[in-house]
């Protein structure tokens, strides 16, 4: 709520705003998928059953998942950042009828794609935590999403003004390194836990 707040105050309605929603709609959708819901229900139950043979097949699941979440997922980020411009055009057709509306889109979906690995890797980090009856970090691992989304772009906004770069950006900026940093905020956690 927040964070939509801070994004109208500091964006309003317009074509950047239009841009933004759209181009975070792709990665966005495909984290539920990868990430939060879907990941959580399969992941913890059979994690939970490995860990009665043993903390090393535990492990072993575990990073055969993280590897496959890492090439599968990593490989959609890699594909979505290549074909963003045509991603762009069916998700948004009318923005070709805008100037530049839809390079913007474009753009702005590059810079946040890579979001979709960074959440889909600490869903697995809270899955792994979660079978270690560690709850608190991953339950507040997705507000440094919200801060950091919140932050850059308070912070930020005169910045690109002043580069005369769209403000925009540090909207998409602070999405990434938001998701970023759920993810690495349970990464020392994950190890004292013997991972």
């Amino acid at each position: 709520m927040i964070r939509e707040s801070v994004f109208a105050f500091l964006y309003g309605a317009g074509r950047s705003t239009d841009a933004f929603v759209a181009a975070f709609r792709i990665p966005n959708l495909l984290r539920d998928l990868f990430a939060e819901t879907a990941l959580s229900a399969a992941f913890v139950p059979v994690l939970t059953a490995e860990k009665q043979k043993g903390k090393e097949q535990q492990n072993l699941l575990a990073s055969n998942i993280f590897n496959i979440l890492l090439i599968t997922v990593g490989a959609i980020v890699l594909l979505g950042i290549v074909f963003a411009p045509y991603l762009v055009k069916i998700i948004a057709f009318g923005f070709g009828n805008v100037p530049d509306k839809q390079a913007l889109t474009s753009s702005l979906a590059v810079i946040m794609f890579p979001f979709l690995l960074f959440v889909a890797l600490a869903a697995w980090a809270m899955g792994y935590l979660n079978t270690e009856r560690e709850f608190f970090t991953p339950s507040v691992a997705p507000a440094f999403l919200n801060i950091i989304s919140i932050a850059i772009p308070l912070l930020s906004y005169s910045y690109f003004v002043s580069r005369g770069t769209d403000p925009i950006f540090a909207m998409a900026y602070g999405i990434l390194i938001g998701g970023l940093l759920q993810l690495l905020i349970q990464v020392p956690v994950l190890f004292a836990r013997g991972f």
